[in-house]
C-alpha cells in the first residue's frame, strides 16, 4: 500500500520525466526555428550584399571605361600638342633664318 507521501514523490517524479520532455520539445522546435530564421537572414543579407557589390563593380567598370576614353583622348591631344610645338620651333627656325638673311643686312 502507497502512502500519501509516496504518491506525492511518484507523481513529482513522473512528473518532472514528463515536463522535462515537454520542454526538450520545446527547445529543440525553438532552437530549429532560429536555427531556420537565422539562416533566412544569412541569406537575405548576402542576396543584398552580392547585388550592392555587381552594382559597385558595374558603376567601376563604367568609371575605367570613361577614364580610359579620357586617357586616350589626352594621348591624343598630347601627341598633336607635340606636333605642334615641333612646327612651331621649326617655324620659328626658318623666321629667324629670314630675318637674319634679308633683314639684318638691310
Amino acid at each position: 500500500m502507497w502512502s500519501n507521501r509516496a504518491k506525492e514523490r511518484a507523481f513529482k517524479s513522473q512528473y518532472v520525466t514528463y515536463a522535462s520532455s515537454k520542454l526538450q520539445l520545446i527547445v529543440d522546435m525553438t532552437s530549429a526555428n532560429a536555427s531556420h530564421q537565422v539562416q533566412q537572414e544569412l541569406n537575405n543579407t548576402y542576396s543584398r550584399l552580392k547585388h550592392e557589390v555587381n552594382t559597385a563593380k558595374a558603376e567601376l567598370r563604367s568609371e575605367i571605361q570613361s577614364m580610359d576614353t579620357d586617357r586616350n583622348k589626352l594621348n591624343d591631344a598630347a601627341g598633336a600638342l607635340k606636333t605642334l610645338r615641333n612646327k612651331a620651333g621649326w617655324l620659328d627656325n626658318e623666321i629667324n633664318g629670314f630675318i637674319s638673311r634679308f633683314i639684318d643686312y638691310s
